[in-house]
């Protein structure tokens, strides 16, 4: 959660993406580099066991000592899904400390010495050494923070870490919001809660009060980016472009090394036609992070509208390259690349975009659907069916479809699909934008042709 993307740990998870990977949850709170390990080295000789805060002096009471501390770990913690338990953990490599950025982050353990793991972070390449009894496997986390709250009722540590699994694993927001509101009363100014409680409001599209909690997390910690970036994404959801702007610019300003939020600064200034801007944050957000698969396809997305197919083209082609067909992004920027290879006649390509996705891309995905149509393998009734009522998909379905017929030179076609996205759509959906950008320029042309 927030992840999205940050002491006390700062966030709910590492990054993610929350808009079908066009704008990024930021909460990263502070904004030193992760130190990231390679290779699995010796683990270190000896590490003092944290407790929790509010636990001095209860050595051996309940779940903080727990049977078996320093005992071997066995071979079945191989593969697991772990979180850490404390605030005070820590990974190490020899007599390292690896850098967290203070996130809560779920780990996969890879290897097992004696009672150390190591621990590899989803998605991130962050690794590094940790005891057994400082983790706990995500499938026992409620139970062990249920456990955690009734030993230490006036901890936030534990409504908050349960909140985190409520959120992020068991797809429970209210109960994730139970227990930040618990945090809160516990904590009022931690600002770390106001903005994590801001995550779960915004991921409910309920964006005012959303709004509502980063703001106060701003004036608790008005140095921390994190809470700019995400008030700049509800501000976005809710199509108010100049403010979303605003508040990006500020979390650049106090964190400038960060790829995620000149993304979604380019996303902003794109919706805006803005297409120059865009184009500079995104080649900013490459820059500093030449891994940033989003930022690819959002390049390409940008170079489409303004009419640069071929520069479309090869930045959607760098895009699947750099994403390796992980997830779903790799397929919207295979979708991306298509059309834009179209836009210029360009079959070859057009062709190279749909062929690879068949070859590489997950086929249950949503977003396979759109390769399956513009194969010719679905119909345009199959493909909206198989968006079902699924506010998001039918945005994307009618943004492509519309973009499809237009490039056809079915205007009126165009024209209705179009017109749906703009009456109905999310805006927060990479056919949104496409849709909104092409009726401008459709209506303008029938005003046009009207006058004259």
């Amino acid at each position: 959660m927030n992840v999205p993307d940050a002491s006390h740990d700062w966030t709910f998870a590492a990054f993610r993406s929350l808009v079908d990977g066009v704008l990024l949850a930021l909460i990263l709170w502070m904004t030193t580099g992760f130190v990231v390990a390679q290779e699995p080295a010796a683990p270190p000789a000896t590490q003092e066991r944290p407790r929790p805060q509010s636990a001095e002096g209860v050595e051996g009471a309940g779940i903080v000592a727990g049977a078996g501390d320093r005992a071997a770990a066995g071979p079945e913690w191989i593969g697991k899904r772990v979180i850490q338990k404390y605030r005070q953990f820590q990974l190490k490599v020899e007599d390292r400390v690896i850098d967290r950025r203070h996130e809560i982050l779920t780990y996969r353990v890879k290897k097992v010495d004696g009672p150390w793991l190591w621990l590899e972070a989803e998605g991130l390449g962050l690794a590094g050494w940790a005891m057994a009894e400082q983790v706990v496997p995500v499938e026992e986390a409620i139970v062990f923070f249920t456990r955690y709250i009734r030993e230490f009722p006036d901890d936030v540590h534990g409504f908050f870490m349960r909140a985190i699994i409520w959120y992020q694993e068991r797809n429970e927001p209210e109960l994730a919001l139970d227990d930040l509101n618990d945090a809160i009363r516990l904590d009022p100014t931690a600002a770390y809660l106001w903005n994590d409680r801001g995550e779960v409001w915004r991921a409910r599209k309920n964006y005012n009060k959303a709004i509502g909690d980063y703001t106060e997390a701003i004036r608790l910690a008005p140095d921390r980016p994190g809470p700019y970036n995400n008030r700049g994404l509800a501000l976005y959801a809710l199509k108010d472009y100049e403010k979303a702007i605003a508040d990006y610019t500020e979390a650049i300003r106090l964190d400038p090394k960060n790829s995620l939020t000149f993304g979604n600064r380019g996303n902003a200034r794109l919706a805006r036609k803005d297409y120059a801007g865009a184009l500079a944050d995104y080649e900013q957000a490459i820059d500093l992070d030449p891994k940033f698969v989003s930022a690819y396809r959002n390049r390409a997305r940008a170079l489409l509208l303004d009419r640069r197919g071929a520069l479309a083209v090869e930045s959607a082609r760098k895009g699947i390259k750099v994403g390796a067909w992980e997830g779903e992004m790799p397929v919207y920027t295979a979708i991306i690349g298509h059309l834009s290879a179209l836009q210029v006649g360009d079959s070859a390509s057009a062709k190279w975009f749909l062929d690879e996705a068949a070859a590489h891309a997950d086929h249950e995905t949503w977003p396979y659907a759109v390769i399956s149509y513009l194969r010719g393998e679905l119909s345009e009734a199959s493909l909206l069916a198989k968006a079902g009522e699924n506010i998001n998909h039918r945005t994307e379905a009618h943004g492509f479809l519309g973009y499809e017929r237009l490039l056809k030179g079915r205007e009126e076609e165009a024209l209705r699909h179009f017109v749906w996205v703009k009456e109905h759509g999310d805006s927060t959906r990479a056919g949104y934008m496409i849709a909104m950008a092409e009726l401008d320029r459709l209506e303008a042309k029938q005003v046009s042709s009207r006058r004259s």
